[in-house]
């Protein structure tokens, strides 16, 4: 019996692992999808957006296929162009939530959004209602022994906030100079270990215990969604 009972929690975990990871390449196959539209163009020598967006699937180990394929998606090769949006909302204890979204049915995304706050305690707010609050900034994170010459460098190339902890420098720009920023830091021999672009909140709330397990259930909910492709909202970090 225990041996049964060690292979069925080893491919429990697997198919929460496999589930997780096949979360993980939808979402950044909606991100690539998301910045040709925004960028204009399929080509990322063209296209700071899409440069990015296949930087962070290739930091997740996302197949080139599938990168391709989320490419020829944008293009209107092989499936529907994705329309952009942004939602607003309240969750438990009031905390502000800020939602990206990617959906060739834009009723079908209202519907569903407003379910799963509904179900935890949330509500939708009005559109802009969030928006002074979250500040659309460009987020990179790199390995460095010696942040301190890093960072004169990336101050001249536009970052506007550089955060240290141990060897991992953590810095904020403008969209439009991420990838100066990024620039700078490959030119210094390293290489990024995530860079995109979120939505920063300037005012955070402390929610209590039982508060905060019911926003990450309403976070897993709204980021299992395959037309959100990102979601932040304001709870102070524990």
């Amino acid at each position: 019996m225990s041996g049964h009972s060690r292979y069925a929690n080893i491919r429990h975990r697997k198919g929460a692992q496999d589930a997780r990871r096949s979360r993980i390449f939808s979402r950044l196959s909606r991100e690539i999808t998301n910045a040709v539209t925004l960028g204009g163009s399929a080509e990322p020598t063209e296209n700071a957006h899409l440069r990015t967006a296949i930087a962070s699937a290739r930091q997740q180990n996302m197949p080139g296929e599938g990168i391709q394929r989320a490419i020829r998606r944008a293009s209107g090769v092989g499936g529907t162009r994705l329309i952009e949006g942004t939602f607003e909302g309240f969750g438990p204890g009031g905390v502000g939530i800020f939602m990206e979204t990617a959906t060739d049915n834009n009723n079908r995304t209202v519907m569903r959004i407003r379910t799963h706050l509904r179900r935890h305690g949330g509500t939708l707010g009005q559109h802009g209602c969030l928006q002074a609050i979250f500040r659309r900034l460009g987020v990179v994170t790199v390995r460095c022994s010696d942040p301190d010459t890093l960072s004169l460098a990336l101050i001249d190339a536009g970052a506007e906030d550089l955060i240290t902890a141990s060897d991992l420098l953590t810095i904020r720009c403008l969209p439009a100079q991420l990838a100066d920023v990024i620039a700078r830091i490959s030119a210094a021999g390293l290489t990024p270990e995530s860079a995109d672009i979120q939505r920063i909140p300037s005012l955070h709330q402390t929610l209590r215990p039982e508060q905060n397990a019911t926003l990450q259930r309403l976070v897993d909910a709204l980021e299992s969604d395959e037309d959100v492709v990102a979601v932040y909202h304001s709870a102070r970090q524990t």
